[in-house]
């Protein structure tokens, strides 16, 4: 089945307009902390991480290739519980940018779920 990439690329701005309502990231933070609260409260070990959505296949490297620029796009910063995969909190921005951007925002709502020993970043480090 083919898909419109137009009706993909308005959904997306559709989760980024979803996202940026007064309400919505309390709603979301309440969420998460009940969920979590209720299956696994006391991980020692938590993850974050980003990764950006959007309507077209290409990836980083072909396009990079291709002397293109990548344009907006939507990004999701999430923090899970490494034991059970829960998310502890997320933020949805707009790409790019450098994954250090929302990690704090991240942190800080993930700080009201749990408070685990150990955290793992996903973010590319350059030397």
């Amino acid at each position: 089945m083919q898909t419109d990439g137009n009706s993909e690329a308005s959904a997306l701005f559709d989760v980024k307009k979803f996202t940026d309502r007064r309400d919505t990231p309390h709603i979301v933070v309440s969420m998460l902390l009940e969920i979590v609260c209720q299956f696994d409260n006391e991980s020692e070990e938590a993850a974050i991480d980003s990764t950006g959505m959007e309507s077209t296949s290409a990836s980083a490297h072909d396009v990079a290739r291709s002397g293109k620029q990548r344009k907006k796009y939507v990004k999701v910063s999430v923090c899970m519980v490494a034991s059970s995969l829960l998310p502890s909190s997320l933020a949805i921005i707009w790409g790019p940018s450098n994954d250090k951007t929302e990690a704090g925002e991240v942190l800080a709502k993930a700080s009201n779920v749990n408070t685990p020993d150990r955290l793992f970043c996903g973010c590319r480090l350059r030397r």
